[in-house]
């Protein structure tokens, strides 16, 4: 072998072999987990989250529900893939996140003062362990992509990265997911005995503003009323929170255990050599330990009804550097495979390069998203609406702009969830909003009226006016006052032989998005009333 190669696999041996070791064993869980019998597509999905973000990597810069619509990258990076299926991309993206923090994670062990086999232990303990068995199994979750740069944010830290390399990956990070910022107080917790405490704070802001900044762009800038419909949590929801998690200790107390991760970790926080690393990251463990049990009280509501105990190992997932290398500690006495930590070996060309790397990224991210404004869906846990809503409501918007006719005939759009086909998911009456009953959106049945107001989605670029033509039978004849987005544009008439009323709506009354249409029965009668047709054309 050539001598440049033996330096090359000498330097890089470990990572080598971590991702080899942490391939195997996602590779073993993702493989163990899947069914045989059960083959997932574009238009089947598992679970509620799965539709959510397949609808959005299917377009990532168009908004879709709160909180999810916010963490794109994993969207980002299966719309980039060269793959047709975007189910086969989420594997891909999933199971190579997987083996990436692997890598890093036995970097980063390194770093804190493991050796190597040490390091590779941890790895294999890693990729055997509940959080990344319910990662590898659940391939449409963003917890793998937010893992890889989470691990390497920690292995940075440790390699002495400066605040342009670490600002760089919290902006990235973010991207994926919102825990990230609570990394932000390592950076001065490791740089405050060096610099002391106001240098240590200075470059913990500076590591901060990249991930405020998009933060601030994704909720303020681009779906500023995604989040405005719900009432903040007040101290009696707060109590009611702690008693579900309180009473449902049963559920969570197992995972936490990690397979028995969790008091090896302790018994290694225990020793007198782990001062420092706990010093710097004892309260990463707190954040990881409680994060799965509020995130799990998350239910879109003002008042949580539901503890969601299958959340707790899936979260898990961010507490494993941190236990790992406490549990390596614990183990000493029986494998001694500690090493001196390498030297930090920070390169000022990287801090430059990845300072303008930032600053691009913060400049071209508003030019990735677009303003459509979605309805809002949180509440719903109807995967297949949300999947049918953000494709269909899309492609009518896009129809309308350029000026083609869309009619939407109840004889036509039937779909019923676990019934229908499921490639025939347009079908669905996913124009169907609040007033029509119950799951309407899967009904077969005629489209009847079953409050005094009833509205229907109106999808729109908002640069031009538009008709919308009511066709509306009832056992009487009435006027029911027509409004858009709560202006009054017009008046619907319905009788017994189903009379089309034409009901002008000028551009300066649409937005770019989900504009709703609501009729109204004024006098408070409802007699029985039908939608025979809905058409949608331009003025």
């Amino acid at each position: 072998m050539a001598g440049w190669a033996q330096t090359l696999l000498r330097r890089y041996a470990l990572a080598f072999g971590a991702a080899v070791l942490a391939a195997a064993c996602v590779g073993f869980q993702h493989e163990r987990q899947r069914s045989p019998w059960v083959r997932h597509t574009r238009f089947d999905l598992p679970a509620y989250d799965a539709y959510v973000y397949l609808a959005m990597a299917e377009r990532p810069s168009f908004f879709t529900v709160a909180p999810w619509g916010y963490r794109v990258l994993t969207a980002w990076v299966v719309r980039a893939l060269p793959v047709r299926s975007p189910v086969r991309a989420f594997r891909y993206v999933t199971l190579g996140a997987l083996v990436g923090a692997g890598v890093l994670l036995a970097l980063f062990l390194q770093r804190v003062g493991h050796g190597p086999w040490a390091a590779l232990l941890a790895v294999a303990g890693f990729g055997l362990s509940p959080p990344v068995a319910h990662a590898a199994s659940h391939v449409f979750l963003t917890e793998p992509m937010t893992l890889l740069v989470f691990t390497a944010f920690l292995w940075a830290v440790e390699a002495g990265a400066g605040p342009g390399v670490l600002g760089l990956l919290m902006a990235v990070g973010v991207l994926s997911k919102e825990v990230m910022l609570a990394l932000v107080p390592l950076v001065f917790l490791d740089r405050h005995p060096r610099l002391g405490a106001r240098r240590a704070a200075g470059q913990a802001i500076l590591v901060a503003m990249p991930g405020l900044v998009v933060t601030a762009l994704l909720r303020l800038w681009w779906a500023p009323r995604a989040g405005g419909s719900l009432p903040p949590l007040d101290f009696g929801a707060v109590r009611a929170g702690l008693d579900l998690v309180l009473g449902s200790w049963r559920e969570w107390l197992g995972p936490i255990f990690l397979a028995g991760l969790t008091p090896l970790a302790l018994a290694g926080a225990l020793r007198r050599e782990t001062r420092g690393f706990l010093r710097r990251y004892g309260y990463l463990a707190g954040v990881g330990l409680a994060l799965p049990l509020l995130a799990g009280l998350y239910v879109g509501e003002a008042r949580p009804a539901v503890f969601f105990a299958d959340d707790v190992p899936r979260l898990l997932i961010y507490l494993l550097p941190v236990w790992l290398a406490l549990g390596l500690w614990a183990l000493h006495p029986v494998l001694p495979w500690r090493e001196p930590p390498p030297p930090p070996r920070p390169h000022p060309l990287s801090e430059k390069v990845a300072a303008v790397a930032t600053v691009c990224l913060l400049v071209s991210l508003p030019l990735g998203l677009d303003r459509y404004r979605r309805v809002d869906l949180r509440g719903s846990s109807d995967g297949p609406l949300v999947l049918a809503l953000a494709r269909e409501s899309y492609r009518t918007a896009v129809r309308l702009d350029r000026g083609d006719t869309v009619c939407f005939d109840p004889t036509r759009q039937k779909y019923t969830w676990g019934r229908s086909d499921p490639g025939e998911l347009g079908r669905m009456r996913w124009f169907l909003r609040d007033g029509w009953g119950d799951l309407a959106h899967y009904g077969v049945q005629d489209i009847r009226m079953r409050q005094p107001r009833a509205s229907l989605l109106l999808p729109a670029f908002g640069s031009h006016s538009l008709d919308a033509v009511v066709t509306l039978e009832a056992s009487q004849e009435l006027r029911l006052a027509v409004f858009v987005n709560g202006r009054p544009v017009g008046e619907a008439r319905a009788a017994p032989e189903a009379p089309e009323s034409v009901i002008e709506i000028p551009g300066h009354a649409l937005f770019r998005g989900d504009n709703l249409l609501e009729l109204l029965a004024s006098d408070g009668r409802l007699p029985l009333i039908r939608l025979r047709r809905l058409t949608y054309r331009r003025a």
